[in-house]
């Protein structure tokens, strides 16, 4: 099936925008740092244009729902929400750490991936099954020191000499000197290029194919934590102090 799609991801520091036509060629557009909100509309634009495509060509629009930051995160699911409400297009929403485990092809009883999720925690999921059926056993966050006792407590199989385990992902590099590894299991820090969206491109295709869609008004975030955002005063709302804030 020739389709055409449109990909949006801003979980982490970067914004990226990619287009598939008909299922063949692809046009995509990145750029490092946390400038979503300036980036994201005029990516769209650049990749619609240089790919020859209109709203009106497209059977779905795809976007990562996180883990990552508060910000970058309501950035992107607003926005293709808002484009695909306009254009009566269904959204697929793609996962941070599906993505990273999605392009694994090796014969492994269990992934684990770590990425990189700011306040000195990484954002983890743990995944079981063969390549072609794999699945989430759990996500969240920790701090990267405690997450290996923490799975080892949880899931003793995990250090059965005969179970083949590997943990990749971008936490791997940045907390390098927090990171308690285990002895049996494989450790991967090849990351994928920035900018490369082939994995998102397949994967929306064959959750779309799947029928793994969403109305654009009911896109799910997942921040697996609270806001990083933490207010700095308080409010004083009654009568009395006649509604100040207090900073």
């Amino acid at each position: 099936m020739q389709l055409n799609f449109l990909c949006v991801d801003t979980s982490g520091e970067f914004t990226l925008v990619a287009a598939s036509v008909e299922g063949v060629n692809s046009v995509s557009r990145y750029r490092e740092g946390q400038f979503h909100v300036e980036s994201l509309a005029p990516l769209t634009k650049e990749v619609l244009s240089d790919s020859g495509l209109g709203l009106d060509d497209l059977s779905f629009i795809a976007v990562v729902c996180g883990p990552g930051g508060f910000s970058g995160l309501r950035v992107g699911v607003t926005f293709v929400s808002v484009l695909a409400q306009a254009a009566a297009l269904s959204v697929v929403e793609l996962s941070r750490l599906e993505l990273a485990v999605y392009g694994e092809l090796g014969e492994w009883d269990y992934i684990l991936i770590i990425e990189d999720g700011k306040r000195q925690e990484v954002f983890y999921g743990l995944f079981s099954g063969p390549k072609d059926q794999r699945t989430l056993l759990e996500e969240g966050h920790m701090a990267p020191e405690e997450l290996t006792g923490y799975l080892l407590s949880k899931y003793p199989q995990l250090s059965n000499l005969g179970q083949r385990v590997l943990v990749r992902g971008g936490g791997l590099v940045k907390y390098r000197n927090r990171w308690k590894s285990y002895p049996t299991w494989n450790e991967n820090v090849d990351l994928t290029p920035p900018g490369d969206a082939s994995s998102h491109l397949r994967l929306a295709m064959e959750k779309f194919l799947r029928n793994e869609v969403v109305d654009p008004l009911h896109v799910s975030v997942s921040y697996l934590r609270e806001a990083d955002a933490r207010p700095n005063f308080r409010r004083f709302d009654s009568p009395i102090d006649g509604g100040r804030v207090e900073t």
